[in-house]
Order: structure tokens, then sequence, then C-alpha cells
């Protein structure tokens, strides 16, 4: 049988591949998104007219949206499942060898379309990742490379979707690396999504013309006082709170409705529609993608009071969690920025008085989007493709303090915090599917029935030398620590072992760094064990009793074993699609 592509195709180097498909893959990237946003534009400009004239008819505008979207999903998609098209990117890279289905994503896109443009809030940033992914998917698996290209492909493609969107090739760059992992960046897709963002950038440029999704405000030069790094610091953590009440109402939403809609619960999505419509009546800036309204927070440009713009922005992140849950399909990254121009906005106006500071705003925008995405570098990126280099200190400063001080959530449930092992992205894959299929909630399975027996324990005050001689008799890496009640207090690594005892023959345990262990109460389900080893990325669980004296562990690789088995007794897993 013939090959599908030829030989000296085959013959060339992954590197060469990727050189040769990603400016391909950027070309038909930004072709489709210029012909995306047309379309997007005039159904919006129609829906806006039509509402100027008569405000109430927005409620019938944003119901049909919704009711549309959800059955173009229902009936066109194989995976039937609406929402947001960055969860379906992301799942394709971590848990479906990069492959996105064409008809999956024409869907996606087309519903997304709809639900924007008749009203719904949610971002174009979703759909052109779907766009661009779902080419490079559908053009890499055509040629038959292997899984790992197809999946960095797919990715760059994503990202050169972003670019064309945006006209912002370094920002539609950092978010490739920096979305799929919290703490980590997909390094290996680096060159191939450089490529293929200028690419993209340079065909929506020709044929769009230079202005971006967010016009340049350019930011004089000032070097940063003491004053300004306070201000920065507040912003960066009201941001940071900004950012978690948005992930934390996205994802509760998420677990409580959404697998309603994906059942196929029309009533829920009528209530949706609805519920949008009636927001809208309320406050017309938390419609559609809302990028005129970013402008204007930016550069200071409405005319309103402080009450008005907190109460749209609480009005935006609602709207948004109901649009992408109840039915509706599109992004949730241009509502980030909307927020954190809305929050940069109001910190102006309640500390700065007659005064404006663009970069505050722009400060507070890439916040948010550090804080709700867990992509720090994305929104300074933005920033200094839309405010010049001056914008970027100010940026950084407050982006690191609010994705610290928002903890671990994100908007995304499929972002691992860092790059997993083998074995890490086994369990991860197979929490994952039984999750979609909704078998992984209570299994009555216990954590007393899964642990075992600790090998052995280290007793607190224990002379460092010993510790060192035990771990290395049992050939493991960790050990945990108990007080003279069997308590456990944590466990000590090989490595830091190691450390303190050639700096000191004679030390204790005690004068080392003891780790926080990831713990579980007897009585606690498999379902919840699983998930804290999904999201903690550990490889083991100690069980500890009601007064925290240490029964036993549980190895990341036995509750492997067991979701395993229950993937298998389940019929549906073979139909089951990502």
């Amino acid at each position: 049988m013939q090959s599908a592509h030829p030989t000296w195709f085959r013959r060339l180097t992954a590197y060469g591949r990727y050189l040769l498909l990603a400016p391909l893959i950027g070309f038909l990237a930004g072709i489709s998104i210029v012909g995306i946003l047309i379309c997007y534009h005039g159904l919006w400009e129609c829906v806006q007219y039509v509402v100027h004239k008569e405000h109430v008819l927005i409620v019938l505008f944003t119901l049909t949206g919704m009711l549309l979207a959800y059955g173009v999903v229902r009936v066109v998609s194989i995976t039937k499942v609406p929402g947001s098209s960055t969860h379906k990117v992301l799942s394709a890279y971590h848990f479906g060898g990069g492959i996105l289905r064409g008809r999956d994503t024409f869907a996606s896109v087309l519903a997304s379309i709809i639900t924007i443009g008749f009203g719904g809030s949610a971002g174009f940033e979703g759909p052109s990742l779907a766009t661009g992914g779902g080419i490079a998917s559908v053009l890499t698996k055509k040629l038959k490379l292997h899984m790992e290209e197809i999946r960095v492909l797919t990715l760059a493609g994503a990202a050169a979707g972003f670019s064309a969107l945006f006209r912002a090739p370094l920002t539609g760059i950092f978010f490739a690396l920096e979305l799929p992992y919290q703490r980590d960046l997909a390094k290996e897709a680096f060159v191939p999504a450089t490529v293929a963002c200028i690419v993209s950038y340079i065909t929506s440029v020709l044929l769009l013309g230079k202005t971006m999704m967010i016009p340049f405000i350019p930011v004089p030069p000032a070097v940063p006082t003491a004053l300004d790094v306070l201000h920065l610091v507040v912003i960066g953590a009201i941001a940071g709170f900004v950012g978690y009440c948005y992930a934390k109402l996205f994802r509760v939403m998420e677990n409580s409705v959404f697998r309603s809609v994906v059942k196929g619960d029309w009533s829920i999505v009528l209530l949706g529609g609805l519920a949008i419509g009636a927001l809208g009546l309320l406050d017309p800036a938390v419609l559609g993608e809302g990028d005129e309204y970013i402008h204007a927070f930016i550069i200071g440009g409405l005319k309103t009071t402080c009450w008005f713009i907190l109460l749209t922005l609480v009005l935006k992140i609602v709207a948004t969690c109901i649009t992408m849950n109840f039915g509706g399909s599109g992004g949730v990254f241009f509502p980030a920025l909307f927020l954190g121009a809305a929050t940069g906005a109001l910190y102006n106006m309640v500390f700065l008085g007659g005064s404006w500071n663009e970069a505050y705003v722009m400060a507070a925008t890439a916040a948010v989007m550090a804080a709700s995405l867990k992509t720090p570098f994305t929104g300074v990126a933005l920033v200094a493709e839309t405010c010049g280099p001056s914008a970027i200190i100010p940026a950084l400063i407050s982006s690191a303090i609010s994705y610290f001080a928002s903890g671990r959530f994100s908007l995304f449930i499929n972002q691992f915090e860092h790059r997993p092992e083998e074995e890490e992205r086994a369990l991860d894959e197979a929490y994952y599917l039984l999750q979609e299929c909704g078998y992984l909630k209570e299994t009555g399975i216990k954590a007393s029935e899964l642990s075992i027996p600790a090998a052995f324990t280290i007793k607190r005050g224990t002379p460092a030398t010993k510790a060192l001689r035990i771990l290395e008799g049992y050939r493991i890496r960790e050990a945990p620590v108990i007080d003279e009640y069997g308590k456990l207090i944590g466990y000590v690594a090989m490595e830091d072992l190691l450390s303190l005892v050639l700096e000191d023959p004679e030390a204790l345990v005690d004068e080392i760094i003891i780790h926080a262990p990831l713990t579980a109460f007897v009585n606690e389900d498999l379902a919840f064990i699983a998930k804290k080893l999904v999201e903690s990325g550990e490889d083991r669980v100690y069980v500890i009793s009601s007064d925290g004296k240490l029964v036993g562990v549980i190895l990341r690789s036995y509750v492997l074993s067991i979701l395993l088995e229950f993937l298998r007794k389940i019929p549906e897993i073979k139909q089951l699609t990502i």
C-alpha cells in the first residue's frame, strides 16, 4: 500500500516537518479566521441595528442564539459537547493525541458565531484556537504523522488562530506555550508555534489591516516610582481576587449545570438564554465580546460612576459563566480581558480621582488573565503589543502578584500544574475519561481499603544519617515523618537528607524542610483520592485517622490500576471521543 505522503517527506526529521507544515497551517488559519470574523461582524451588526430600534428584543436574540448554537452542536458535532473551545483544545492536547475532528471543529466555530453574534457573553479566541488547531489536526492526521508531532502542530495551529484573531503574534506564541500547564511550558511547540503565528499574523494583516483587536494605546515612557509599585501590588491583589471569583463561579456552574446540558437538557439552555437577555437589558455592556468597552475602559472614555463599573464587572462574570455552561459556545479569554480592563478602570476612578493611568488599567488586564487562566506571560505579551514597552514592567508586577495570590485555581479543569511523567499522564487520562462518562462519583471504595502499611516511618528527632541509610536500604526517595504519638508530620526526601548530612553529619531530621504531605482520611472515597492525585501530581497519598495518626499509604500506580479496571467495564468508553 502506497504511503499517504512521499518518501522525501517521511525522511525529514520532525524538526524539518515542523518547519514545512507550520507556515501552511499558519496561512490556512489566518484565512479561516478572517472568514469567521466577517461572518460574526455581519451578524452582530444586524442584531445591534435591530436592538437599537427596540431594546427589549435582546431577550429574544439571546434566547434564539443559545438554542440555535446548542442545536448546531447536538446535530453536527460528534461529541455533542458545547462550551469553551479552549477546553476542547486542551483536552485534545492532553488526552486525545492532539486530534480535533473536523465536524467537531466546524460545529464549535459555527455555534460560537451564533452564540456571540446573538449577544452571548463569550470570546472569539476559543473558536480561533479550535479553528487553527482543527486545521493542523486534520492535515497532520492525513499525513500520518506521529502522535507527538500531531499534538505539537495542533497546539501550534491553535496559537496561529489566536495570533490571526488578535493580530498579536507574540501573544499567540506565549499562549501556546503557557496554556497546557500552570507552572510549566510546552517547550516543544515553541518553533512551530512561532512560525505559524508569524505567517497567520501576516495573512490576517494583509486581509484585515493592521488594526488590532484592541487598538494600540501608547503609554508614555516612565520609570515606576515606589508609589507606582505600591499601586501595582494592590492592583495585582484585587485582580487576583477578581480572577479567582471568575474561575470559581465558572467551575461551580461547570460541575452543577454543564453536565445536564451535555445530556441534552434543553430547558437549561432555554433558561440560560432568558437569563443572558435579562442581564443584557440591565446592562448592555455584558453582551457579546465587549471589545468597544474594553477600549473605553483603558483610555477612560466611559462617562459613568464607580458603582456602574462594579455592577458591569459582576454581571459580566455571571453572564459569561451562564453562556458557557448553559449551552453556548465560545471562549473565556476575551471575557477575562474585559474583567481586567473594568478592574483597572474602577481602580483608577477610586484611587486616582481626576487623573488616569492607562498602564494601571493594562496591568490589571494582564493580572486578571494571569489569575484566571494561569498564563502570566501571555497577558504581559498582549500589553507589550498593545501599549508598547513602557507598560511591560507594571504588567509584570501586577501579574506576578495576582498569579500567586489566586492559588492553583484555574478556569480550565484539564490544565495540568506541570508536565506529567508517563505514569502521571496515564492516571490523568483515565480519571478524565471516567469523569467525562460520569462514572467517577462515589465509588464506595474507601481509603482504608486502598492503603497499605508504610514500609517504615521516621520519628521526629532521628539522626539524618540514620534516616538516609533507611531510605537507601529500601531504595526509595521519601519517607513519612511522625511524632512520638504516631501522628503524621510530613515527609522527607532523600535529596534533602543528602544535603543536610553533607553540611552536618550530626544533624537531626527536624533540621531540614519536612514537606507537607498529600493526605486522605480513612473514610475518603476513591473518587476524591484520584482527584487529589491528578491535581497535585504527587505519586502517593498518606492515609490518616481522624486524630491525625498515620494509617498507611496509597500509591498512584495502585489507583491507576483500579481506574483502568473501571474503564474496561464501561461500554460507552469505546464510543467516547475527546
